[in-house]
């Protein structure tokens, strides 16, 4: 059984946890009796948050009562539940570490490459040539539990072309276009359905549920226990790291010794990621003692009474307007002697840094209704207006 402490060690194809200080069938007794609220075998004493007090003999301290023998009467079954299907069963102790559970879990890596190229002549005046790229790379890892798989996904495209017209000896012009487009996405989902633990352990909507990055649907919750091992699901997709468009043209024209270059392009650049995960923090502070350092409480026992230290929900779609860099450069090579060529020129980039949202984020967290602080004045510069508050719906 579980609970298994924090990685120890990790193999070439598998990651082996540490459960220390238990040995064999006595270490699965010993977790089996803590889940049903005997916490006889920690070092300190547990204490009731339920019952948290201001302490009338030192104002501005409080106290708590303290559970007796260490065996907590009230410990919350959702809680339970939900560790028993987080953990994998602990077998007997595997090694001189301790080690005693196997995520064996593999690790592989599926690539596939592929280029095109095609070049072809019309004439004595016209020439182009067209090149297509691709890559797919996909990841397949634990994400840190038995169970529970990552999934990395990176496909990569690149496709492109270019054409050259000769007008006369003394004069060419050649257009070009590019287009490539990059994703990373990365997901870690549990193997097996969570709608029978999420529902039995009763996670508000508004904390695992509705997520922009699963067309808002659930996802469970990392618990978050001090010094043990978990594991939530989560998804950080950006299936627009890298999404451009490229044109460009370039005349040149020779005069004399002079040879000539005009030209210009465009590169467009966007971006596009949402996020989706929420995380609990289960400390020992909520079951410790107040005023005594040296009965700091027990991070699994707070798990066990469902008191957590903290939250956190991040539930974005980050997009960005459409921006990019226009040029324009002209250049001369002047053949000034049979042995000297000087070249000279003059370039110019115009930058346009891509805007944070778009209208289709309008309403949704992290959408182009986001802000941000003016921090030489103090003032919060919102990019777009959003609605009241109550013709959303947000009383």
């Amino acid at each position: 059984m579980y609970p298994l402490e924090r990685s120890a060690k990790v193999g070439l194809q598998r990651r082996d946890f540490k459960c220390s200080g238990f040995q064999g069938r006595d270490r699965l007794m010993k977790i089996l009796r803590q889940l049903a609220g005997d916490e006889s075998d920690q070092a300190s004493q547990i204490y009731d948050p339920f019952s948290t007090r201001p302490d009338p003999a030192k104002p501005g301290q409080y106290i708590r009562d303290m559970f007796q023998n260490k065996q907590i009467p009230n410990v919350d079954s959702r809680m339970v539940a939900w560790a028993n299907f987080i953990y994998p069963k602990a077998g007997p102790v595997l090694d001189s570490n301790g080690d005693n559970a196997l995520d064996t879990t593999p690790k592989t890596q599926t690539q596939n490459e592929f280029t095109v190229r095609i070049d072809q002549t019309f004439g004595a005046k016209d020439s182009a040539w067209f090149r297509y790229s691709f890559i797919n790379s996909v990841n397949n890892q634990s994400g840190g539990l038995p169970g529970l798989g990552n999934i990395t996904s990176v496909p990569g495209r690149n496709w492109g072309g270019s054409y050259v017209h000769v007008f006369n000896p003394s004069l060419v012009l050649q257009v070009q276009y590019a287009r490539t487009t990059g994703q990373h996405n990365e997901t870690t989902r549990f193997t097996q359905s969570t709608s029978s633990i999420y529902n039995q352990v009763g996670f508000a909507a508004a904390f695992a549920s509705g997520y922009l990055a699963t067309n808002g649907g659930s996802l469970l919750p990392n618990p978050g226990i001090e010094n043990f091992a978990g594991g939530g699901e989560t998804i950080q997709n950006a299936p627009k790291a890298t999404d451009s468009h490229q044109v460009s043209g370039t005349v040149t024209k020779v005069l004399g010794d002079h040879e000539l270059h005009f030209g210009g392009g465009y590169i467009t650049n966007t971006f596009a990621s949402p996020i989706g995960y929420s995380n609990l923090d289960f400390s020992a502070q909520q079951t410790g003692n107040p005023e005594d350092s040296t009965n700091p409480g027990n991070s699994m026992a707070s798990f066990l009474l469902n008191v957590p230290n903290s939250a956190e929900r991040r539930n974005v779609n980050e997009t960005e307007r459409p921006g990019g860099v226009l040029s324009a450069f002209a250049q001369d090579s002047w053949k000034a002697t049979k042995n000297l060529t000087l070249n000279f020129g003059l370039r110019y980039d115009l930058t346009f840094i891509p805007a944070y949202g778009t209208d289709a984020t309008i309403g949704q967290q992290g959408g182009i209704e986001t802000g941000d602080m003016d921090l030489t004045n103090g003032v919060y510069v919102l990019q777009k207006l959003p609605p009241s508050c109550n013709s959303r719906g947000h009383l």
